[in-house]
């Protein structure tokens, strides 16, 4: 296969969206996190790391282990891509509302006394929130229309890396520099929302049998599956031991292990 026909291929053009976002956005952190470090010091510098932490640990979380398993969903039923994403983002929201509570919680404890950690990991913290949008991103890969996310992530860095600029140059506190770790998903969410509306995407809707379908096929519950078989491999209950009923990947049914 000549080089050519390799780069006119949708899903090459796709990947090289990706690939070129991702390295836009490493080479903007890398050089904003450099002034940003030497003007905040060890100690500033370090409470934004802390709180990051915090944010990075329950992201996980609000995924709810569904990326997989709504792309799987657009794929299967494309007439249903709406319902989908809707109650994909509501599930996401309600997570990362009670994931932004429990952090805010733990902090409290964990921190006592200290108000200047709690506003920075409260910043910080409302990010999680604004990255609900994010689900928008699988229904522009499953369509090859990754370029559209690449340049609303670049959008958005690089309004985010002229704020961080302008707090240097001004002299801004800490909690200014906490505040920029939200703008990215805050701006990046519309810009995402504009484009899939232009391209006439399917109106969003959130239904409760779509959402229960979502969570007892999320990567989350297929974990906790697998701890119960291994803990009670016999068990006579099998996956239903959570109510839910068995649901095997193709590849399982065949015999064939990843």
């Amino acid at each position: 296969m000549r080089l050519g026909s390799i780069l006119k291929n949708r899903v090459v053009h796709n990947a090289g969206w990706i690939i070129a976002g991702r390295v836009y956005h490493m080479l903007g952190s890398f050089l904003i996190s450099l002034p940003t470090a030497r003007f905040l010091g060890p100690g500033n510098f370090g409470l934004i790391n802390y709180a990051a932490t915090y944010t990075t640990f329950f992201a996980s979380f609000c995924s709810l282990g569904i990326n997989s398993i709504i792309v799987k969903n657009f794929v299967d039923h494309p007439e249903e891509e709406g319902e989908t994403i809707g109650s994909a983002i509501v599930l996401r929201a309600i997570s990362s509302g009670l994931s932004v509570i429990v952090m805010l919680g733990i902090t409290l404890i964990a921190d006592r006394g200290e108000t200047q950690t709690h506003l920075v990991v409260a910043l910080c913290g409302v990010g999680v929130i604004f990255q609900v949008m994010d689900t928008l991103n699988d229904w522009f890969q499953v369509r090859l229309q990754s370029k559209y996310c690449a340049i609303a992530s670049a959008i958005s860095y690089t309004v985010v890396c002229a704020y961080k600029f302008g707090l240097l140059f001004t002299g801004k506190s800490v909690a200014w520099f906490a505040v920029s770790t939200s703008i990215d998903h805050l701006l990046a969410g519309p810009v995402l929302v504009l484009v899939y509306r232009r391209l006439e995407g399917p109106r969003f809707r959130a239904s409760l049998g779509k959402a229960k379908q979502l969570l007892s096929s999320s990567h989350h519950f297929n974990h906790n599956r697998s701890l119960q078989h291994s803990v009670c491999p016999n068990s006579a209950h099998g996956s239903s031991w959570y109510g839910f009923p068995e649901l095997k990947p193709e590849n399982e049914r065949s015999g064939c292990r990843i």
